[in-house]
């Protein structure tokens, strides 16, 4: 079955006009609040004919895979002729400063809901309005026509690039699968608690939920989490890893524990006592089949340590093969 690529419509258009825009989290709230607020005066003002909030959704094929472009548009109206798309900008400045083309990422969000709007419906002719409004009352508007042929050409020269880079990034985690499921600690041993605090931080990760994790300085609890992150990370459990830190000593200490790990990856030590313990590990884990795929690999060596043939019952117990876990 082809994999479908989901992208939000505004998340598309951010992509294509994508630059900084940092602002301090209470501000960022406080926009959001004021743009709800924006958003329903408006809305309630809006012709009977117009409909606020409509959801819209198309899959697009695109090189041999699929993007599927949704969204909730502000307003719509639709007749038999024309498509006509209403996007509302809240903002804190005079509206009347505010130029026709001083953001063409607002633009493209009407131009990509009023393209699926007529690709989906069949018409020729679409109408996008943008318009900027203050709390206060005060607004400005702008309108735009369009042909359907040429809003399909937009919509493709947006949706192309956002689906080249998200196939780059599936290529380049399908390509470092196979290093993070095999990667090594870092170090020779484990301190006390590190084995236990890698393993919660991956179940968790496994599992969706949350772990909550106290312990004293000293214990390594960088290289621990990481580790459990990076096995998850390499299992497809989650898509990436977010490391947060509040000072930067934090973060070199995660940094420096990520190049700890890519030497360790480098030199791909081949000690059987480390290997067993991976192997041990992986079992607690859940991780059957990389347990046992350690193990086996193992026992195809002269003089494997017996203890191979336990760890590999207990693998196939955890699989539910009885009759596997009696063999070995």
């Amino acid at each position: 079955m082809q994999k479908i690529h989901v992208v939000n419509v505004r998340a598309l258009a951010e992509f294509a006009f994508e630059k900084g825009d940092l602002i301090p989290a209470a501000r960022a709230v406080a926009r959001m609040r004021d743009g709800v607020r924006g958003h329903q005066v408006l809305q309630e003002m809006l012709p009977v004919s117009w409909r606020p909030e409509v959801p819209v959704s198309r899959d697009i094929p695109i090189e041999g895979r699929i993007l599927r472009v949704q969204g909730r548009a502000d307003a719509v109206y639709i007749d038999r002729e024309t498509v006509r798309v209403q996007e509302i900008k809240t903002t804190v400045k005079d509206p009347g400063l505010i130029l026709k083309y001083d953001y063409p990422e607002h633009w493209a969000l009407g131009e990509i809901y009023a393209g699926l709007f007529c690709l989906n419906a069949g018409i020729q002719l679409a109408e996008v309005r943008l318009t900027y409004a203050r709390l206060d009352g005060r607004k400005q508007e702008f309108t735009e026509d369009y042909n359907a042929w040429e809003l399909e050409e937009r919509l493709m020269a947006y949706a192309q690039p956002y689906l080249r880079w998200i196939a780059a990034v599936d290529d380049w985690k399908e390509a470092s699968r196979p290093t993070l499921e095999n990667l090594p600690f870092p170090f020779a041993s484990y301190r006390d608690g590190q084995r236990e605090m890698a393993k919660a931080v991956y179940l968790a990760m496994r599992q969706h939920t949350s772990a909550l994790i106290e312990a004293p300085t000293g214990i390594g609890k960088t290289a621990a989490s990481l580790f459990g992150a990076l096995k998850a990370l390499g299992q497809g459990h989650v898509t990436a890893i977010f490391y947060l830190t509040a000072r930067t000593t934090g973060r070199r200490a995660a940094e420096d524990a990520l190049e700890l790990m890519r030497r360790a990856v480098e030199q791909q030590p081949q000690n059987r006592e480390y290997r067993l313990d991976l192997a041990e590990l992986y079992c607690e884990m859940g991780c059957h089949e990389q347990s046992s795929k350690l193990l086996l690999d193992m026992l195809s060596e002269t003089d494997a340590p017996s203890e191979c043939y336990y760890r590999l019952a207990l693998n196939q117990l955890g699989m539910n093969d009885l009759s596997g876990a009696r063999q070995s």
